[in-house]
């Protein structure tokens, strides 16, 4: 990677300052005038750079192949340095218009940024052999062998100083193989999963499969490791594919790879369960990898905590605890959701606190499709519409505005009302009655920009800044679903008392006291004898009035029964009494999402 640093926002930047007329350059060949911007073979991926972002899009690129084959290696001394190159034309055809470019870039330099930034990596320090580069024209099967010097400014620490070198299709700017001079360290690798959260049927296990490769010197063999936070009769344990098991851990040659399947078996008892899986190297010890999973389970309700690593969580999950609500807690900073996460659950709870970016696309997109069901949502964070809808926030799109305002059903009016005082609207089942401040007391007091909004009909305000005409909470609601949204920070609400009324009014216009909010037992559906001969007892836990179905294994009704006192005994029949054929058959709850149907085998 090579980051190259602008003059906007900050004409300032020492970073560009030392080389403005290369940087602009590459800005103008690119075709941009400020960053962030992320380009991917040649092609613009996003406005916002994350790190979590970057590393899905190296992830998805490292298996692609490459008709060249290229190596660097450094050498500086004193106050000039040189890079060697070597070019193989593995594969064919060889496209026109490439060019052969070295970008010298700086690791870990400390610097006080404006934005609270300290410390930048893969900064681009200078072009050896100029920015327009020199071009490739090469036959498969040739080699090229090159020589490219460059000057060592008195600032550079030498010992992070290394060149990146790539090939460029100046055609359409997309890069063909690229490789830089650092050594590769002794131990070193990549770890990543695709899936790192799930909500799961109580009483199933759920594989999350992650994938190890050595990407360090030489052949090396990693420990692994879990680190396990789980509900009373929950388990886990792993499995691994590839390389060569020894012990406790993997022996991986230099640029393999294997998979490590974890499970975790949700037991009954509802909650969430955390395992960090770390993988150690035996020939670095002090370098390890570690990736976080959870699995949730048995719960009416998902908190998302989106705040950005901060504690934000504590003031929703007193307040769910002083309600009884069962519930679980989604790390957004971990893995974002799916529809189907949301869709198993009967509310959910999003917060951002003070972090930015507070929704990114992919949450937009989430809660798009959850509102457009039956979606019951609570969304609060003081930056929600400054981020989506201010035109000076880097987070601002047109797509981000229409989201806002078609599934929050809200108008950004601010960012800063500059009051820490709201009041409740009479009459409204949420607020009326409630007078709110949202700075001291026994909240996070962390309010310093809370957003101004207003309704956008059929929604309705229902808070009020101690400046009537400033709106900070509205909520909506559809023939399906229903949104409460706050443009201030529940967790700033000075009273926990205030917080639990607000919450519990949420919560019971969302489907009532009566069903959402009180704690549900375990659900368990259990079938006994299986295999049947004469006749099977099937027994339902945790799902009170209940009715159980029976299919066979071409789905048709064979049975459907309410059982009484949560028992009911199959005598193997259908519903007109006659005998049921050996085979397969499932018994199902249709009425209660955490349940799985069941198979029954029955015999002769």
């Amino acid at each position: 990677m090579i980051r190259y640093h602008g003059s906007k926002p900050w004409e300032y930047d020492p970073f560009y300052n030392e080389n403005p007329t290369e940087v602009e350059e590459r800005f103008s060949y690119y075709g941009i005038t400020a960053g962030p911007a992320l380009f991917v073979e040649g092609e613009l991926i996003e406005s916002s750079c994350l790190l979590e972002n970057i590393r899905d899009i190296v992830d998805q690129r490292l298996p692609v192949g490459s008709i060249f084959k290229l190596t660097a290696t450094d050498s500086i001394n004193g106050d000039s340095g040189y890079v060697h190159i070597s070019v193989v034309a593995e594969g064919g055809p060889v496209r026109d218009s490439l060019r052969l470019r070295a970008a010298v870039v700086e690791d870990s330099i400390d610097y006080v940024a404006p934005n609270g930034q300290t410390l930048f990596n893969c900064v681009f320090r200078k072009f050896a052999g100029g920015s327009q580069g020199l071009p490739l024209e090469m036959a498969q099967g040739e080699t090229l062998s090159v020589d490219l010097g460059f000057s060592i400014e008195p600032t550079w620490d030498t010992s992070h100083v290394s060149v990146v070198v790539l090939i460029q299709s100046d055609s359409d700017r997309s890069i063909l193989q690229a490789v830089s001079s650092r050594e590769r360290p002794k131990g070193w690798a990549r770890y990543r999963a695709a899936m790192q959260g799930k909500v799961e049927t109580s009483g199933f296990g759920v594989r999350f499969p992650s994938v190890l490769s050595n990407r360090g010197a030489d052949v090396d063999t990693f420990f692994i490791s879990l680190g396990a936070d789980l509900p009373g009769d929950w388990t886990s344990h792993f499995e691994i594919t590839g390389g060569e098991m020894v012990g406790g851990g993997v022996v991986l040659d230099r640029d393999s790879s294997c998979t490590i399947d974890l499970t975790i078996d949700c037991g009954y008892e509802p909650g969430t369960g955390r395992v960090t899986v770390t993988a150690q190297s035996q020939r670095d010890p002090s370098f390890s990898r570690s990736l976080d999973f959870f699995a949730i389970s048995g719960v009416c309700g998902l908190l998302i905590d989106d705040d950005g690593g901060d504690s934000i969580e504590t003031y929703f999950e007193s307040a769910l605890d002083s309600l009884g609500v069962v519930y679980g807690v989604w790390d957004r900073g971990i893995a974002c959701p799916q529809i189907s996460d949301l869709n198993s659950v009967d509310f959910t709870i999003w917060f951002t606190g003070t972090h930015a970016p507070t929704l990114n696309s992919d949450d937009q997109e989430l809660l798009a499709a959850y509102l457009g069901g039956d979606g019951r949502l609570f969304i609060t964070g003081q930056d929600i519409g400054y981020g989506l809808c201010d035109i000076i926030s880097e987070e601002y799109s047109d797509d981000s505005k229409a989201f806002y305002e078609s599934y929050l059903h809200a108008n950004y009016v601010q960012s800063n009302s500059n009051l820490f005082e709201l009041f409740g609207r009479a009459g409204d089942p949420i607020s009326d009655g409630l007078s709110l401040t949202i700075e001291g007391g026994d909240g996070a007091d962390n309010q310093t920009f809370p957003d101004v909004i207003d309704s956008i009909a059929p929604a309705r305000v229902i808070f009020d800044y101690s400046d009537p005409v400033k709106h900070g909470g509205i909520r909506f609601e559809s023939d399906s679903s229903r949104v409460v949204y706050l443009s201030f920070g529940f967790e700033a609400i000075s009273s926990f008392d205030d917080r639990v009324l607000l919450l519990s009014r949420i919560l019971d216009w969302f489907g009532g006291l009566g069903g959402i909010v009180e704690p549900r037992l375990p659900a368990r559906l259990e079938v006994y004898p299986n295999p049947a001969v004469s006749w099977s007892r099937i027994s339902l836990t945790g799902t009170p009035g209940a009715q159980v179905e029976i299919f066979d294994i071409s789905g048709r009704l064979v049975r459907k029964a309410s059982p009484a006192d949560g028992c009911y005994t199959w005598d193997l029949r259908d519903t007109q009494g006659r005998k049921v054929s050996p085979g397969v058959y499932f018994v199902s709850v249709p009425s209660d999402k955490r349940l799985a149907r069941v198979k029954v085998i029955v015999l002769k």
